[in-house]
């Protein structure tokens, strides 16, 4: 039997001989002097900051020749109207970039035909590293909501680490979470059709992304009930849609917020706020529900400060010492960015910042979920040698900002003694722990950003079960960091440190076992950083990028470790990876393992999978002759296309075509099938003339391809 190495697949194979590293592209979409030396037949032709765009529409129900931007409209999404002339926070100057738009013509202006049915418009901030869709609809059907869901591709052959925000994030070598999905729920209010929506969703740096390809997908899905409640958020809303178009209690502040799957019922939710005072509002709210009592006010108070300079031009370029109180104002947050703007003098700029919950409760269902439409891409920055022009980003560049390559290593040290209360008759242990983090961190930064790193510094967060009544644990552990829904954990950190001075900072904790067995102890431990990151050729009023995240460590062996605090003075310079540790990493088995690449297994996987092959070949031998058979072959439009395989068991049985690009076009069956001959008949009749590869797929990993074409005759 031969495996499927169509066109693309090949593409993601020769890859992993001559990969080389993902320097940028040197693309840009902005207006009227886009560039794209790599695919010139993409260069941007939208303008995106324009105040209005021409329209072609197909629809019976609706029309209109034009449509004014989110930007420049007060209706619906009042959180981007700003009646000010100015700057608005849509400009490439911004950070913002092109990945895909439809609003009914090509890239030459001419009118499509028919035109389009789905307005919308993709745009990318690559210093905040978000990316949002604006969509509109056009009929006047009685769906009063939706569902926004960015994953990837089911036939994708590999996936990046850009979707990890939708769950705990993890640095790049940790085995890759299955089935990554963003998912945003809005309300459309009562004023349809014509009235544009969005989405945002914020992305993680892959480093390994332009080795391989891969695919991304945005589903719009519509629905006349949907209810979505969110525990420990930071606005601790409820979203609800119900009957009639008539929200029932909505978000009040604009926000855009994304959760994971809805259906995994705990998942973290991601918000983003239309200025710092809306995020600052959130904060309070969470504030009143987790922090301790004695702490609440001191957290406002450092919050209303933060919500004075985060919007200012100079916002961190004098450094993160410069505002004491940033790192309690973020602490109830796993993910926090914002910053990277752009303004004439020392004036206010808008923002929007966007945090992740550090663990969120999710309740609720959708009812009467229709498909809407979905709309394919290359995931921005991957290998695009075989992807259509329709499937080529017009932004192809890497996305995010800055990720850890390598997972914190903790060593560990725990010493326990035991006395006499005299006032209790109970014997009380004492528990001293000490950390140390044993190797520089091994970081990346997106060189597509046009960031550079201005500093970092980095904190322990240790997480344990119940609220100590006595206060913060003893030691370094001191400050109150926030709360775990999941586990009713409760979590301290301790101060930031440069990170250069982190491999020689010890940290120490110390709790008491209480007499009645409820007492705080560390069950889990991370390490949380605050990246500085200065724009490249920025200038005094350009804002600084603010970006925070928080991951978990692994435990190394504490042989030979230094218990003794020798901090260097100056702190040590510690650099990003350099290029050729990142591009062995990337080729290696660490990172070329499943789940992450579904179609091309890492090496320590490759026997498991040929022995189980194997298998089938034999258990085929011994009932019948090998059979696969397309009949006709050359076939016209207008003919079915016959198909007969051999199936030594009861199997699952899955018919995909492919066109010569490698893209998927269609699935034409995926059933499960008994053993024997089995035979099944497919329609052609809406491919076009030409060459197409018919891939049969049957149980695991046993995959046959024959090649057929498509004629007139």
């Amino acid at each position: 039997m031969r495996k499927f190495y169509c066109s693309l697949l090949c593409t993601l194979l020769s890859t992993l001989t001559y990969a080389q590293l993902c320097a940028p592209n040197g693309i840009t979409t902005t207006p009227g002097s886009a560039v794209n030396p790599q695919r010139p037949s993409k260069v941007n032709t939208f303008n995106y900051a324009a105040p209005s765009w021409p329209l072609n529409i197909s629809s019976n129900q609706v029309s209109a020749t034009s449509i004014p931007s989110p930007f420049f409209n007060t209706d619906n999404l009042s959180q981007f109207y700003d009646p000010i002339p100015g700057p608005k926070d849509i400009l490439p100057e911004n950070g913002w970039e092109l990945i895909k738009r439809d609003l009914g013509f090509n890239d030459q202006g001419v009118a499509n035909n028919p035109g389009t049915t789905f307005p919308y418009f993709i745009v990318y901030n690559k210093y905040r590293s978000v990316l949002r869709i604006f969509f509109a609809k056009l009929d006047f059907n009685s769906f009063n909501g939706c569902n926004v869901i960015l994953k990837f591709d089911a036939f994708s052959p590999m996936k990046t680490s850009v979707l990890d925000l939708s769950k705990e994030v993890k640095a790049v070598d940790v085995i890759f979470d299955t089935d990554k999905t963003f998912t945003t729920v809005a309300a459309f209010g009562s004023t349809l059709p014509f009235k544009w929506f969005y989405a945002d969703f914020p992305l993680m740096y892959d480093p390994c992304t332009c080795l391989y390809a891969s695919k991304l997908n945005i589903e719009v899905w519509f629905s006349n009930t949907s209810k979505v409640t969110l525990e420990g958020t930071s606005t601790g809303r409820i979203e609800t849609i119900i009957d009639q178009g008539r929200p029932v209690n909505g978000s009040s502040d604009n926000s855009s917020y994304s959760v994971g799957k809805l259906t995994e019922g705990a998942k973290k939710a991601t918000d983003s706020y239309k200025s710092a005072v809306g995020f600052i509002n959130g904060f309070k709210t969470k504030v009143d529900k987790y922090a301790p009592q004695q702490e609440k006010q001191n957290k406002k108070d450092l919050a209303d400060q933060l919500a004075q300079v985060v919007g200012k031009s100079g916002f961190l370029r004098a450094g993160l010492n410069s505002i004491p109180f940033i790192s309690s104002a973020v602490s109830l947050f796993d993910f926090f960015t914002s910053g990277g703007t752009q303004a004439s003098g020392p004036i206010d700029v808008n923002v929007m910042p966007m945090s992740i919950d550090m663990f969120t409760k999710l309740k609720g269902d959708i009812q009467n979920n229709t498909p809407y439409t979905t709309i394919g891409f290359r995931t921005p920055g991957s290998d695009v040698s075989g992807a259509s022009d329709n499937d080529y980003p017009y932004y192809n560049e890497v996305l995010g900002t800055f990720n850890l390559m390598l997972s914190p290593k903790l060593t560990n040290l725990v010493t326990r003694t035991q006395e006499f209360d005299e006032v209790t008759f109970n014997i009380i242990t004492r528990t001293q722990e000490l950390y140390k983090i044993k190797e520089d961190l091994s970081y990346v930064l997106n060189p597509a950003s046009g960031l550079e790193i201005q500093e970092i510094k980095v904190a322990l967060v240790a997480e344990g079960s119940f609220f100590p009544d006595y206060g913060s644990p003893n030691g370094d552990f001191a400050y109150f960091e926030g709360y775990n829904e999941l586990t009713n954990g409760y979590a301290f950190r301790t101060d930031y440190v440069d990170v250069g001075c982190l491999t020689d900072q010890v940290f120490q904790i110390s709790y008491t076992d209480e007499p009645n067995g409820v007492n705080w102890a560390p069950t889990l431990v991370y390490a949380k950083l605050m990246v500085n990151l200065r724009r490249i050729n920025s200038n005094a009023d350009t804002q600084n990028v603010l970006f925070v995240s928080k991951y978990p460590v692994t435990y190394a062996s504490n042989s030979g470790v230094d218990w003794n605090t020798s901090q260097s003075s100056p702190c040590r310079t510690i650099t990003a990876a350099n290029p050729t540790v990142v591009d062995n990493f990337c080729k290696s088995s660490i990172y070329k393992r499943q789940p992450r690449f579904p179609f091309v297994r890492a090496e320590e996987y490759d026997d498991a999978v040929k022995k189980l092959q194997e298998s089938e070949r034999k258990n085929l031998a011994k009932n019948e002759k090998e059979i696969f058979e397309l009949s006709p072959n050359p076939a016209s439009a207008k003919e079915m296309v016959s198909i007969k395989c051999s199936l030594a068991n009861e199997q699952s049985v899955r018919i995909s075509i492919y066109n010569l690009l490698g893209e998927l076009i269609a699935v034409p069956f995926n059933q499960h099938v008994d053993s024997g001959l089995f035979e099944t008949k497919i329609d052609i009749s809406n491919l076009q003339i030409g060459v197409y590869f018919i891939s049969i797929e049957k149980g695991l990993g046993v995959r046959e391809t024959k090649r057929f074409l498509v004629t007139n005759n």
